[in-house]
């Protein structure tokens, strides 16, 4: 079990919504901060995985994000 605050990989990507797959794949390019004990155990804290996809934070008009929708729904 870990500690409040804490996530295991698994956990991670739950909370992010994506696969565990693709969170490991951020973890192994260094996209996310992570703390490997000497266990090898990987943990996350909650803090670094929201400031990483807050980084990813898109701040458009309404009309600037029909516009791209309306581009993604073309392909």
């Amino acid at each position: 079990m870990t500690s409040p605050g804490w996530l295991k990989p698994k956990d991670a990507a739950n909370y992010a919504g994506i696969s565990e797959r693709t969170f490991r794949e951020w973890l192994k390019r260094g996209d996310l901060r992570f703390s490997r004990l000497p266990t090898g155990m990987i943990l996350i804290r909650k803090y670094w995985l929201d400031a990483y996809l807050t980084s990813f934070e898109v701040q458009s008009t309404g009309a600037e994000v029909d516009k791209l929708v309306e581009n993604i729904c073309r392909r």
